[in-house]
């Protein structure tokens, strides 16, 4: 993954001094190489503060490595920094050669003379060698005694571990203070890089599980993982444990659609049309949608916009992805749209009557509202009386008021926010019954409001009147006969005492109560009768042999007359064929000679009786 920086930065020299049949000098030279990490994207993610629940486990330990001296195809020794070194003389450069180990040792001066180390020292390198101090290049220099010439022999001293790196290839990465999250497609590589020894291997446990050796990994499952890997160079030194701890994502979003003010699959202008997206992963990105076909738009905040939407059925088309690119697979449904309010109307049952433009109700009456909607059911139909809001409609109601107009308005909603249109009413309450009068047309004499004489000539009518309805019909009743519509005046021949009774209805069919009267037929005049305040002295024959009486002078004639129905109205008389006078009182006869006098009797219906 990077490129390893080697630098030498300083040399340090021991000196071994050898005495055999000659002089041998010998210098060590030690070195460090400093290396520059460079992040991977998995080194990152894995500093990643995570949200995500950890799964619980156990997480396996790292496998056991030992530390051991490694020569590679060049022959090139790697020596642990931690390992002890010993010198040794060989006879030869062959694997079989005899061996020889120096444990003598010491320091040699500027002018060549050696001098050995204290018992104590010696015994310390025979028991623990060499310390080596740095990782770096190491030498073994020999000086020729006589031309100076020297030879260094080298080893590389490695005390610096490998470092693993885990690198992701994938189509999406996404990161939020969750975490890290990967599209299906996702692999994983692992490699290593040493700056000395090299690499021998990668190990890497999945989840917890034992460590192995891995140069990677893709994922059929979706889920959580925890990757932990390490890297051994090859003199057994292990690096770092390091963790990636991210997430998975093959699955796509859910969508659904939600209806607010809706019925079935049947919308209106004031619906609420969402469609709410789940992803229990990596979470949605964007939500879009369509209808009928047309440019997909992107939905904000899960709301469905449908201005300028046809009424009828219109198809609608929705999906979301998620964060790492997962798309759904359209969702697609018929919805009809419904911009249409209820129908409304009212109903009057009962007694109602129309003049012109004005409604005309009873009392008694019942009022019903209806709405009807062809594709939703109603919620509710509102309505208010006079001003008055008396809430939602449940039953039907009478008139608010007893006499006098009112003002009805009603509008219905359907249950997906459509309204009708606002319907305004007036009516007029009738609850007065009409007024009936009796009229006669001819002789009649009224004794009292509910007595009235006649004659089989008097012709009755009756007359009735209705402010605000309008009389509808009137009923009247002779004797014990049955209700008689009156349709015109008629007349009662039957003299004598008639019970006549009669009643109006008016077009709300208020009923007026009936009024009683006592009709008299009476077409017999009154009797006449005659009398004087003296007896007769005799009788004389005058003419045909007609008898008259004779009375004294100053005798006084009074008259009378006598009715059983009517009774009397006045009397007249006439003396002699002199003009007619009303009788006051009684006839003075003052003066001798004949008299004739004729009476005319005339009670209260102008019956007229007559005597002489």
């Amino acid at each position: 993954m990077g490129t390893l920086l080697n630098k030498l930065l300083f040399e340090r020299y021991y000196k071994i001094d050898f005495l055999f049949s000659f002089f041998f000098n010998f210098l060590l030279f030690t070195g460090i190489i400093i290396s520059f990490p460079i992040k991977s994207l998995s080194q990152e993610s894995s500093k990643i503060e995570s949200n995500l629940s950890v799964l619980e486990m156990e997480m396996a330990e790292p496998n056991e490595h030992k530390q051991r001296v490694f020569v590679n195809e060049e022959k090139i020794i790697f020596w642990p920094q931690d390992k002890p070194v010993f010198f040794w003389l060989g006879t030869s450069s062959d694997d079989k050669a005899e061996l020889f180990p120096l444990l003598h040792s010491g320091t040699m001066n500027k002018s060549g003379h050696w001098k050995p180390h204290s018992k104590d020292e010696v015994e310390k390198y025979r028991k623990e060698g060499l310390k080596l101090e740095i990782s770096s290049n190491q030498f073994v220099r020999w000086l020729h005694f006589y031309n100076k010439k020297e030879t260094t022999y080298r080893f590389l001293a490695d005390g610096v571990p490998p470092v693993s790196i885990m690198k992701f290839e994938s189509r999406k990465t996404f990161k939020d203070k969750r975490g890290v999250y990967y599209s299906g497609d996702t692999t994983a590589s692992l490699t290593a890089t040493d700056s000395n020894s090299g690499v021998n291997e990668t190990y890497l446990s999945v989840n917890g599980k034992s460590f192995i050796p891995s140069k990677g990994i893709d994922f059929p499952e979706e889920g959580e993982y925890v990757l932990r890997h390490y890297a051994v160079d090859n003199v057994g030194h292990i690096s770092k444990i390091a963790k990636n701890h991210f997430v998975i994502d093959k699955t796509a979003p859910k969508t659904s659609l939600k209806m607010i003010n809706s019925s079935k699959n049947i919308f209106g202008p004031l619906s609420v049309l969402n469609i709410p997206s789940e992803d229990s992963l990596s979470g949605v990105k964007e939500t879009f949608y369509r209808w009928n076909s047309g440019l997909f738009k992107k939905s904000v905040k899960s709301r469905v916009l449908f201005d300028d939407l046809k009424e009828g059925p219109n198809v609608l088309e929705f999906y979301s992805i998620d964060q790492v690119d997962n798309s759904e697979e359209f969702n697609k449904v018929t919805l009809r749209f419904d911009p249409n309010g209820p129908t409304v109307k009212s109903e009057v049952k009962g007694d109602s009557h129309l003049v012109g433009n004005n409604f005309i109700l009873s009392s008694r009456s019942e009022i019903f509202l209806y709405a009807v909607d062809d594709l939703v059911e109603i919620e509710s139909i509102d309505y208010s009386l006079n001003g008055l809001s008396y809430g939602k409609y449940k039953v039907s109601f009478r008139p608010p008021v007893q006499i006098g107009e009112f003002k009805m308005d009603f509008q219905a909603f359907d249950v997906i926010g459509n309204k009708s249109r606002l319907v305004s009413e007036k009516f007029r309450v009738d609850s007065k019954s009409p007024s009936t009068k009796l009229i006669t047309e001819g002789p009649t004499y009224r004794r009292g409001p509910n007595v009235i004489w006649v004659n089989s000539n008097t012709k009755i009518a009756l007359k009735s009147q209705d402010d605000i309805s309008g009389v509808n019909s009137i009923f009247y009743k002779l004797d014990d006969k049955e209700d008689k519509l009156y349709i015109n005046s008629f007349t009662i021949s039957g003299e004598g005492r008639h019970t006549f009774q009669y009643f109006a209805f008016d077009n709300v069919n208020n009923k007026e109560v009936v009024t009683p009267v006592l009709i008299v037929v009476d077409d017999t005049p009154p009797e006449i009768e005659a009398a004087f305040n003296r007896g007769e002295l005799s009788t004389e024959v005058v003419g045909q042999e007609k008898e008259i009486k004779v009375y004294p002078l100053f005798t006084s004639l009074f008259l009378n007359a006598v009715d059983n129905s009517s009774k009397l109205k006045h009397i007249r008389y006439s003396v002699n064929g002199s003009k007619m006078k009303k009788y006051n009182k009684a006839l003075l006869l003052e003066k001798s000679g004949n008299y004739s006098v004729l009476a005319e009797a005339e009670d209260n219906l102008g019956n007229i009786s007559k005597k002489k």
